[in-house]
């Protein structure tokens, strides 16, 4: 199965070594239930999502797909496969945010989504996955 995202660039959702290495082909990298919840969360929240915007200047280069050499997190963490995304919404709180996906966390754009970090470790950002467990949705402490 492959699955392109309507609403981000590649780019957006890795490192700059990476995608230089890569280009578009790093998809590869990324579950397609991952990406496909990424493109559902930002409907369901209905403003744009920030990942990674170094490309354009900004501070965020890790907040997607972590390579094996990147020190940043935890070791078995899902951004390493390619299953989890630290978003930050535009002109929404991530509060906000937050309280909106648990309280429509039944909804069909929520289906794949199934594990948020707590904002008291994640206050800047929005951890959001899509790890195999049967919880809707899990909230973990990293």
């Amino acid at each position: 199965m492959f699955y392109k995202p309507h609403y981000f660039q590649v780019h957006e959702l890795v490192d700059k070594k990476t995608y230089l290495k890569f280009g578009d082909d790093v998809l590869m990298f990324f579950s397609p239930v991952a990406l496909q919840m990424l493109d559902e969360l930002r409907d369901f929240l209905g403003v744009p999502l920030i990942i990674n915007n170094w490309k354009d200047g900004g501070a965020f280069e890790f907040s997607g797909l972590r390579p094996a050499w990147c020190q940043v997190g935890a070791e078995y963490s899902q951004h390493r496969l390619g299953n989890a995304f630290d978003i930050k919404p535009v002109r929404m709180a991530i509060e906000n945010a937050f309280i909106k996906i648990i309280n429509g966390q039944t909804h069909e754009k929520l289906k794949y989504l199934t594990c948020m970090e707590d904002l008291k470790f994640t206050p800047n950002w929005l951890h959001v996955d899509s790890r195999n467990i049967a919880d809707r949705i899990r909230i973990v402490k990293p």
